[in-house]
């Protein structure tokens, strides 16, 4: 036999027998058991109702963990990612700063040995500029030197010739003085 409801209790026919219990009483007590039962009943299915209710909750609380769980470890795996990422990106930006910088050093240090080149070469061409003209500077004292020594000898030739004509002349003049 399953469980008894109120129902049950309330239309249960006892049997009388001889000299049994007063039907009133009985009656009485089986009302007061049946609205026990039936008080308990509704107890009874409030609390299954609160048990479900929190079994839900309970099981939406436990979904809401798992998800925070796995919210945390997918957030945990995303700053790893980044992480790495950003390292990555350090090491690729690092290494695109070094090789520029090398390079720039290259082409400055080309830069200058092609300046101290063209600066030598500059050098070079004043000096030898300088030495030719030097050597025509020599050559034009030189030539120059000559053309004096050439016209002091002239100028010594003519001195030399007009002297014996002067002292002629000198001769000349006295005798004539004197006569």
């Amino acid at each position: 036999m399953g469980l008894l409801t109120p129902l049950d209790i309330r239309q249960k026919e006892l049997k009388k027998g001889f000299r049994g219990y007063d039907e009133r009483q009985v009656d009485k007590f089986l009302d007061e058991v049946a609205d026990s039962m039936e008080q308990m009943l509704q107890e009874n299915e409030q609390l299954k109702k609160r048990i479900a209710d929190c079994e839900g909750r309970h099981e939406q609380y436990q979904e809401l963990e798992q998800a925070i769980k796995d919210t945390m470890v997918m957030a945990q795996k995303n700053a790893q990612e980044l992480r790495e990422n950003t390292d990555k990106e350090i090491k690729v930006i690092m290494q695109g700063a070094y090789q520029r910088s090398e390079k720039i050093i290259q082409d400055a240090e080309e830069e200058g040995k092609e300046k101290i080149a063209a600066a030598e070469s500059q050098v070079e061409e004043i000096m030898e500029t300088y030495r030719q003209m030097q050597k025509q500077a020599q050559v034009f004292k030189a030539k120059f030197k000559t053309f004096l020594e050439t016209q002091l000898e002239l100028i010594h030739e003519d001195e030399v010739r007009q002297q014996p004509s002067e002292i002629l002349d000198g001769e000349l003049n006295e005798d004539k003085q004197v006569g």
